[in-house]
């Protein structure tokens, strides 16, 4: 019998929320490394904002020498992660002495050494300040930061903190130290600390609007430093953009990026000395996929854009969390589309929504964007707080029109600068700068769950030459209506506009819109044009009417939207005969559909033609076809692929010549970043209709690739094969790549997301793997993350339930090292009572295992599991 049951963590509420009843007016630290122990002593000044009552600190993971309000030891007590000094004063100065070991520490989280023991870094958002000194570990705790740091001077010659550089010097024993001073008050969870045997890999100088030169850096370790120059011009765009589209200026002497290897996140905005995991910094054209590099631009971009969004102006507490990423994914987002391809990097944001999103929306840890309890903060970095909390940015943006949403941005950030505000606080300003009513109604995106769906149906009036336009909604757990605003646009028989796009504020369950003087009886409707809200779309339109917009729709998200339709509908007949165990359907008409399209966008547009022939994703197909047969979808989409590669093949043969590479030199431009993407494309479908002649293109490929982009994207072709060559390019690429770690992750998750029927013995295998480390977060989110054998539909969920038991193993032994990481790698469980009833007690099986095993589950991963079990 068990005696170590798992003990639920606390719930924090935010009705709860009181404010702190002291300021902290300067914070100064002394933080000594030494080998194997760190030594921190931190100097606060408190002053109190009332009646002087006992001072909160938070603390966790540290010895305690001493604590002293002014000179004077004091006594304190503890429970959990809160210290509590009952003695204090209205006004005082905190003198607190304590010690750790940051080298023991593998959650990479507080002030933790990395594997190799020559970086020392820091990850403090959202609670892991109080690893480093006792603190007021919360947000709305803001305070100047003065920070001494001192290490051995050979072995670690760059000591990084926030802020200015004021001195450095000689501590003597071979040692050395750094003062940074930070003018801007700031909370703890953006305070960073690198101590490590890094170089300057890139530095330049940016002089700002008005006139202030900047010093920028990019430190690496020594083998990394050839592969920064991208990010460097990518953080130069990012500060040129904000500057001339929100007027935000860099507010420090300094700005230094610094990239980590062993990092939970992607990256920290940490206030002028941002954080990343290697993977959003470095790259090289032939270690880094276009993709990567997109992703690279726009994430520093999005930390860059936290300066404003995020630091100047925080959160009051973790509730407010879509406050400032909200915002700032909604900034990323539109630099995004100023700088890459516009339809397809909208395209790109729909497709996580609708595949990612709108799966957690429906799934066991369904939320809004503003939840009102957790037991976790970690687990609410989710895509409903970003993505969605992004979307309702963008929604405020197509109600108030982009002059006025300007002048609510900059009311916001002249207003609250220097403050903790509140989503409270940035919608009254969406409301003062507009006059507009947004608390009533459309506050509630931000306090509803789940996602809404929006019925359009519309008829033509001959007489009245009127096109009615009927929209209702429904929001799901019982929700009221919202102020939903669809985008519409009328298109013409022959392919044109009949009628200029109308923003439609839906406001309640139904309601009718009239387009007058349309003079075409046959008008097809584009409704949620740019996708205008992050809602679901029925319509009646027959599958003619799709095809119609597929060609003609002149909004790229819904000319797109329609082939994705298209391809839904075959995806339904085809499950419907797979159910009946019948042939499945040859699907002509698709067929034909897509052959068109290669006709029409083959040589007009790449990028848009790639995205389109791209089938529905997984998250698509098992949420429209609840409950969904993982087996059947995988069978589907094979059998769809297979029919456009074998009947289309000589379109796409076409295709894939004419997107060869005519140059040797890296184009990093539109049109190159398309070109590849529609050549990978065709290779796969060419491969999936005649596995002969694509592994022989692909091994041509692989072998002349002038590109990542290209070699990884032949692999990808042959990778759920069986045929010889798939091993040939395995082996060929791993010995190739094997002293780059981030290619070699890409080696790993490839082969954990094959859909293969050995899969689950070679992910095992893999786990045996030289290069395999459960204590770097990329590594082991590469074979079990949603890149890996978590986004594996068929395997994860085998009909025998070997994929959720290894998953359940892997988690147990995450939890014991990294909490943060194993609570996200959690995220396929979520969602199991979506599939095939059959599956339901080997998933429910697999959750318990992991809470009945011995040992305490930390708080993240035992509120997941808990509410995934919870009937």
């Amino acid at each position: 019998m068990r005696t170590d049951m798992p003990v639920a963590p606390t719930v924090t509420r935010l009705a709860d929320y009181t404010p702190y009843p002291y300021q902290l007016l300067k914070t100064e630290l002394d933080v000594r490394v030494h080998d194997g122990r760190t030594d921190v002593k931190s100097t606060l000044r408190f002053k109190a904002k009332g009646a002087a009552v006992p001072l909160v600190l938070n603390w966790k993971d540290m010895d305690i020498k001493a604590i002293r309000i002014d000179g004077v030891a004091v006594a304190y007590t503890t429970e959990g992660e809160t210290l509590t000094i009952a003695a204090t004063k209205p006004e005082f100065v905190l003198e607190v002495e304590n010690s750790f070991v940051p080298e023991d520490n593998k959650s990479c989280a507080g002030f933790y050494a990395n594997e190799a023991r020559d970086l020392y870094s820091t990850q403090c958002e959202a609670e892991d300040f109080r690893r480093i000194t006792p603190f007021p570990d919360r947000p709305d705790v803001l305070s100047v930061f003065t920070v001494r740091v001192e290490a051995e001077k050979a072995k670690f010659p760059t000591l990084l903190c926030n802020g200015n550089l004021q001195e450095t010097g000689d501590a003597g024993h071979g040692r050395h130290f750094a003062v940074w001073y930070d003018p801007h008050p700031k909370p703890c969870y953006l305070f960073a600390l690198v101590v490590g045997n890094l170089i300057v890999a890139e530095k330049s100088t940016f002089k700002t609007m008005s006139g202030r030169e900047v010093e920028l850096g990019i430190y690496t370790r020594q083998p990394d430093a050839d592969q920064c120059a991208f990010a460097m011009d990518a953080l130069k765009r990012a500060m040129k953009w904000d500057e001339d589209t929100y007027g935000r200026e860099y507010d420090l002497d300094v700005f230094n990026i610094v990239a980590v290897h062993d990092f939970n996140m992607g990256a920290m905005e940490n206030k002028g000395l941002n954080i990343f995991n290697t993977k959003l910094v470095l790259s090289r054209p032939d270690l880094t996929t276009d993709s990567e590099y997109i992703n690279i631009d726009r994430v520093i971009a999005h930390e860059y854009f936290h300066n404003w969004s995020g630091n100047r102006v925080t959160c009051r507490d973790w509730f407010q969390l879509s406050l400032k990423e909200g915002f700032t994914v909604y900034r990323e987002n539109s630099y995004g589309k100023d700088t890459f391809n516009r339809e397809v990097e909208r395209i790109g944001e729909v497709r996580t929504l609708k595949g990612h999103q709108f799966v957690e929306d429906a799934g066991s840890m369904a939320h809004p964007v503003q939840p009102k309890e957790y037991m976790e903060i970690n687990n609410f970095y989710t895509l409903t707080v970003y993505e969605k909390g992004g979307e309702v940015i963008g929604m405020y943006k197509t109600l108030l029109g982009d002059a006025t949403y300007r002048k609510a941005t900059d009311l916001y950030f002249s207003r609250h600068d220097g403050q903790a505000a509140t989503i409270e606080d940035f919608l009254k300003c969406m409301e003062d700068a507009s006059g507009r009513d947004l608390k009533s109604q459309f506050r509630r995106w931000y306090d509803q769950a789940g996602t809404p769906s929006v019925k359009a149906e519309g008829r033509y009036d001959a007489a009245k030459r009127q096109y009615v336009l009927s929209l209702s909604q429904e929001v799901p757990y019982g929700g009221k209506p919202l102020l939903i605003p669809v985008k519409v646009g009328l298109i013409g028989s022959n392919g044109g506009e009949a009628a200029a796009t109308r923003v439609l504020e839906l406001t309640e369950s139904a309601k009718e819109f009239v387009f007058e003087n349309i003079g075409d009886a046959n008008v097809v409707p584009s409704v949620l044009r740019d996708f205008s809200a992050p809602v679901n779309v029925l319509t009646n339109l027959t599958e003619d009417q799709l095809r119609f917009l597929m060609v003609h729709d002149t909004d790229g998200v819904n000319k797109w939207e329609a082939g994705q339709t298209l391809y839904i509908n075959a995806f339904r007949r085809c499950l419907e005969a797979y159910k009946a165990n019948k042939p499945l359907p040859a699907e002509g008409d698709l067929v034909k559909a897509v052959g068109g399209l290669i006709d029409n966008l083959k040589d007009t547009n790449r990028g848009l033609l790639a995205e389109m022939l791209a089938l529905p994703d997984d998250g698509v197909l098992t949420e429209t076809f609840k409950p969904a047969d993982p087996q059947g979808i995988q069978a589907v989409r094979d059998h769809l692929s297979a029919l456009i590669g074998k009947q289309l093949q000589k379109a796409l043969l076409g295709v894939y010549e004419a997107c060869a590479p005519k140059r040797t030199d890296f184009e990093f431009d539109e049109a190159a970043i398309a070109r590849r993407a529609l050549r990978n494309t065709a290779l796969c479908y060419i491969t999936d209709g005649d596995v002969d002649s694509g592994a022989k293109l692909a091994k041509a490929q692989y072998d002349t690739a002038p590109t990542m982009t290209e070699r990884l994207g032949a692999l990808n072709a042959v990778a759920s094969t069986e045929h010889a060559i798939r091993e040939a390019l395995l082996k060929d690429f791993y010995a190739r790549f094997k002293q780059y770690p981030l290619v070699i992750d890409r080696w790993f998750a490839l082969q954990a997301r094959a859909n293969r029927k050995t899969v689950i013995t070679e992910v095992r295998a893999l786990t045996a793997h030289p290069d395999y480390t459960l204590t770097n977060p990329n590594r082991a989110r590469s074979l079990f993350g949603v890149a890996g054998f978590g986004g594996n539909l068929a395997w994860f969920h085998e009909p025998t339930g070997e994929g959720y038991r290894l998953m359940a193993e892997f988690i147990l032994k995450m939890d014991a090292i990294n909490e943060q990481l194993a609570a996200r790698i959690l995220g396929p469980f979520k969602g199991w009572r979506a599939f095939d009833p059959k599956l339901h007690p080997f998933a429910k099986a697999a959750l318990q295992s992991i809470l009945d095993a011995s040992g305490q589950r930390s708080a993240g991963v035992y509120e997941i599991v808990s509410k995934s079990l919870k009937d």
